[in-house]
């Protein structure tokens, strides 16, 4: 989590000097006395009469607004990126786009990557709203995907893998852990317990530098039993004489597990090598994903997405296989399957429904007589000649099956004319409410669409530069919170770059709190500063009004007198929730 600036405070003692200056003209006291008691009722049937609770309201709020610095580095170093005064993250400054529509509700959830030139100034799980401002950014030690909101029993939480992605030799997986963060973030992780020394597998020896834990990067999702489905990729030997290798090759299983969260046991676990033929592999034994060495293991199936349906089945995307499958869970065997270029027991593709190297498959709506079906669609690997623009794809299954009917295509959600082949990475939201929205993450580039259920493009988001930056998946999911263990930071600064001074001054504040979803304004004190008010007792301040929330980091401009200080407190719903540090002149 984003760290509270400290403020030190050093302050001089000022003076507030009240001048008096004598009337050269005598009037009558009495006179006197009854101007003033006529002044006094005028002003208390101003106040009863005219200034009712609006327009006090009014009277006391403090002109706010958002505060906004964008850093666009020279030469392109990084992608620009928003900076602020009271808080030290550096998220991509995303610009939106839109058509007017309604959008779906919620925030948008990414992982944005890629350091270095042309990259992110800061890797981090992001939240933005749909006006692309931060709302939140997660605290993580190691490179971060597959950033999403879900249930686990009945409370909402953030989930997220952090870990180290695997190179060369053996890229496209990686090894670490699954964050959760409550709706007060407060966090806890899950490790992968596995056993992975016997009947399918040898040990995967982690190389020194890489993070507990042999989580992937691919697939995190909650089931509705409060189990957690995860991939693993483990070194395995295997027989590769029938795709033309070795013997005594070696592959990349790309295993699943289900994981009881509160125990942290194996309920289930499923290894494509034992039920899945090796030559049915698109990907060549010799390529970028592995040669089938000790060295090089082959990724003969590559699994980036599983989901339960039901009790009885998983469903399973397979990258390498070109191929979506419904997978037993009594006897982990293959039910059925989908096959983007030839079809299988679920029917033929339907016309303009093909698809390759394809992510995050998701089953909806199932039922007895059918389901609906949304993937991404990569169409594209750099060792494809045949790639095509990436879209999202959604269609629609009878039940039962019927090997001769096609499915139907609901719909393909791209825009004419696009050039996004995206050769990793990807997700298709589908269905997010009010509006039936889809959103797409194009993975390897930097972009989020939301479209509508007819295709209409209603909504882009960009936060890189293209073939620089990426994140693995996008999500949109509401989600309200309170930060638990951190409190709003604010800071302030003489107006117009003027030096401090020990008298009344005016200052620009900034306050911000991470994550807070729900502030509604800020409560502004002036307040003594800590040492006088431990001798003073002092701790409530004079009240100077109330600054409606602004964005991420609001910005509002204060008067202080000489020896005060600045003090503001989040509101939510029509009460004080939580004080801010105490900022004073140095």
């Amino acid at each position: 989590m984003d760290g509270i600036p400290t403020i030190d405070g050093h302050h001089h003692d000022g003076l507030y000097h009240s001048v008096v200056h004598d009337g050269s003209s005598v009037i009558d006291a009495g006179l006197v006395t009854s101007l003033l008691a006529i002044c006094c009722l005028i002003i208390v049937f101003f106040t009863f009469n005219l200034f009712d609770d609006k327009h006090l309201d009014q009277l006391l709020t403090l002109p706010s607004e958002r505060y906004v610095e964008i850093v666009v580095p020279e030469n392109e170093e990084t992608y620009p990126y928003r900076v602020f005064k009271s808080s030290s993250i550096r998220p991509p400054n995303v610009t939106v786009t839109g058509n007017g529509d309604q959008v779906a509700d919620g925030l948008l959830f990414l992982t944005p990557k890629g350091r270095g030139k042309k990259g992110v100034n800061q890797t981090a799980p992001f939240a933005f709203d749909s006006d692309g401002e931060l709302v939140f950014a997660a605290n993580a030690s190691y490179g971060v995907n597959d950033f999403n909101a879900q249930t686990y029993h009945g409370r909402p939480y953030l989930t997220f893998w952090q870990g180290k992605s695997t190179g060369n030799p053996t890229p496209g997986h990686g090894f670490g852990e699954l964050v959760f963060l409550s709706d007060t973030y407060e966090e806890f992780s899950i490790d992968l317990h596995a056993d992975i020394n016997g009947t399918w597998a040898v040990d995967t020896p982690k190389k020194p530098g890489l993070p507990p834990g042999v989580i992937d990067f691919h697939e995190h999702s909650m089931t509705d039993q409060n189990r957690l489905l995860v991939t693993a990729f483990n070194n395995t030997p295997a027989n590769l004489t029938s795709v033309g290798g070795p013997g005594d090759g070696w592959v990349s299983n790309s295993m699943f597990f289900e994981i009881d969260v509160r125990t942290g046991n194996i309920t289930y676990q499923w290894s494509p090598l034992e039920h899945i033929p090796l030559n049915t592999s698109n990907m060549p034994v010799e390529s970028y994903m592995g040669s089938g060495t000790q060295d090089a293991p082959w990724d003969f199936f590559h699994t980036n997405s599983v989901q339960a349906v039901g009790t009885e089945y998983f469903l399973i995307s397979s990258r390498h296989m070109w191929s979506v499958y419904l997978i037993s869970r009594h006897t982990g065997e293959v039910v059925s399957e989908f096959n983007g270029e030839t079809g299988g027991e679920f029917g033929p593709v339907p016309e303009g429904g093909n698809f390759r190297w394809q992510h995050h498959a998701r089953a909806h709506d199932v039922t007895s007589t059918g389901f609906y079906l949304s993937l991404f669609d990569n169409h594209a690997m750099k060792e494809d000649p045949d790639s095509k623009p990436s879209r999202g794809l959604m269609f629609y299954f009878a039940l039962p099956m019927q090997a001769k009917k096609a499915p139907k295509l609901i719909g393909q959600y791209t825009v004419e004319g696009d050039e996004f082949m995206a050769p990793s990475q990807g997700s298709f939201h589908a269905d997010l409410p009010p509006t039936d929205a889809q959103l797409v993450g194009y993975g390897q580039f930097p972009v989020a669409r939301e479209f509508g259920r007819d295709g209409t493009l209603r909504w882009e988001a960009r936060y890189g530069y293209h073939d620089y930056v990426s994140s693995y998946r996008a999500f949109k999911h509401p989600w309200h919170a309170t930060p638990g263990s951190w409190d709003p930071s604010l800071v302030i600064e003489p107006v117009n770059g003027e030096e401090w001074s020990d008298g009344p001054q005016d200052f620009n504040a900034y306050v911000s709190w991470n994550g807070a979803t729900d502030v509604q304004s800020w409560d502004v004190f002036a307040v003594e500063n800590p040492d006088l008010q431990r001798r003073h007792g002092d701790h409530e301040g004079r009240y100077l009004g109330h600054a409606k929330r602004a964005g991420f980091e609001t910005t509002l401009q204060v008067q202080l007198l000489g020896e005060e200080c600045l003090r503001v407190e989040a509101v939510q719903d029509g009460k004080r929730v939580r004080a801010s540090n105490i900022a004073c002149r140095p």
